[in-house]
């Protein structure tokens, strides 16, 4: 039954959605915990992955024995010729609900029997089983056992809070509270409780080492939070670059020549360009801002605009570039992976070998608009290519296609979300065919991941462009 009292005594029910998205969080805490129970009965552990931990002194034989749920798994996949490394998700999946028995009451008497004679068989007998229970009890009987783990535990907090905090913060502006609980039980397995770590990320918010900051998770719902002082320190210092350089530096070029260049750019592009992609393109070009922002809805070609300004204006970098053998044949579609402004080659842009020429080792390309070029196989120059078979949701921004197939993993949790979703569906002009390893599951990932992005730094705190100082150009 769904149903709970309020602080008033009413009867409600109850929402489980933040259960059910932090049931991660909730069990490594709860295996956290019992590391550290585990410890003070006397027990030392062995950690593994993901707050996983074995006592020490039982062998591997012995657990595996044990471990009933996986051999089963495993001979059922054997005799489809499959292993647990070799199967698929679905197939581990199957085998895993073809050999779940019904749960049945058991007698706990019977249980235990059950499991003695199981380690006697694994040749943990009863006189090795007692001579770790006696070391055990030796070790929890000692007058200062309890106090050194818990003295152990507060001086071990903070270095697992902090530890924790950093290795998320290097890849979120912002992150829960609950992974960084989970991330500092991790550091400290078995040997710092969840009220330590509670306590020690209180005293590091009064510090200021944690801001308290909104989180918003895959699907835009809302958790506590935190960012770091370092994150907020790098991020002023970007804003704080961006401010400095505005009307520093002199434009790229003149709004005449921009507008060449612009116009020349949409011309030779593989797709029309819109009003917005040309004004944003002009405003790159003639900026006297250092750093120049360009914002737009995903899937509007912020991309191919920003990289198409960036050729006009001529840039070059040195490269090591070492050939690699490439088998091409005429009617394969290639991908130029390097700019070359002489012969009109765009990194990124597509071709498709029309012929081959065998004798004299050269190759004919034909371009989205039809222009025609040689390329020599033997002249490193023309080596920059490679099959345009596939293109990831990043670089297809911008690009259209009259028929896409998508491949999307829903376990892929940092490439499938509402956005990137978005991009790939409508490169499409016609039909678009979606290929994924579970239909329900896609549909469920897209729905919980919004693709939302954080900043350390509030947005009040967000400086705003002076008047006749734009931060950049939008694209609708």
């Amino acid at each position: 039954m769904n149903a709970t009292r309020d602080a008033d005594g009413n009867w409600r029910s109850l929402e489980p959605r933040a259960l059910y998205q932090l049931q991660k969080a909730i069990g490594a805490v709860y295996r956290q915990e019992l590391a550290v129970g585990v410890r003070a009965l006397g027990y030392e552990i062995e950690a593994g992955k993901d707050s996983l931990f074995e006592i020490k002194g039982v062998s591997p034989h012995v657990i595996r024995a044990f471990s009933e749920r996986t051999a089963q798994i495993e001979a059922r996949l054997a005799e489809r010729g499959q292993t647990t490394a070799t199967a698929s998700p679905d197939e581990k999946q199957v085998a895993t609900l073809e050999t779940r028995e019904a749960k049945r009451e058991v007698d706990r008497g019977e249980l235990v029997r059950d499991w003695r004679a199981t380690a006697d068989a694994a040749g943990f007998n009863q006189e090795g089983r007692q001579a770790l229970v006696n070391q055990a009890e030796t070790t929890a009987a000692q007058a200062d056992h309890a106090a050194l783990i818990s003295a152990q535990g507060e001086l071990l907090a903070h270095r697992a809070v902090a530890f924790a905090a950093e290795k998320l913060g290097e890849r979120q502006a912002v992150f829960s509270d609950a992974d960084l609980e989970k991330e500092a039980g991790r550091f400290g397995l078995g040997k710092v409780s969840a009220a330590q770590i509670g306590a020690a990320i209180d005293r590091s918010n009064r510090a200021g080492e944690l801001v308290p900051r909104t989180f918003l998770d895959k699907r835009g719902a809302e958790f506590a939070g935190f960012t770091t002082a370092t994150n907020i320190a790098n991020e002023h210092r970007l804003l704080r670059a961006e401010l400095e350089g505005r009307g520093a530096v002199k434009p790229m070029l003149s709004p005449v020549q921009a507008a060449k260049a612009v116009a020349r750019t949409a011309l030779q592009s593989d797709h029309p360009w819109n009003s917005g992609q040309r004004e944003a393109a002009r405003a790159l070009l003639t900026s006297t801002n250092r750093v120049t922002a360009l914002q737009g809805y995903a899937g509007t070609a912020k991309t191919t605009t920003v990289l198409a300004t960036l050729r006009q204006w001529g840039a070059s970098k040195a490269e090591v570039f070492t050939t690699q053998p490439l088998a091409i044949m005429a009617g394969d579609r290639i991908q130029f992976t390097r700019n070359d402004r002489e012969l009109d080659r765009i990194n990124g842009g597509h071709g498709t070998i029309t012929a081959i020429d065998q004798q004299s080792r050269t190759a004919t390309v034909r371009g989205p608009r039809g222009q025609t070029q040689t390329l020599n196989l033997d002249n490193t120059r023309d080596q920059h290519i490679r099959h345009a078979y596939v293109e990831t949701a990043f670089a297809a921004q911008g690009r259209t296609a009259d028929h896409v197939i998508i491949h999307a993993d829903s376990k892929a949790a940092n490439l499938v979300d509402q956005k990137s979703f978005y991009v790939s569906v409508s490169r499409a002009r016609e039909s678009v065919a979606i290929y994924t390893n579970d239909r329900a599951k896609l549909v469920s990932a897209i729905n919980e991941r919004a693709g939302l992005s954080h900043t350390a730094v509030s947005e009040a705190a967000i400086a705003a462009p002076a008047a006749g100082k734009s931060l950049g150009a939008g694209l609708g």
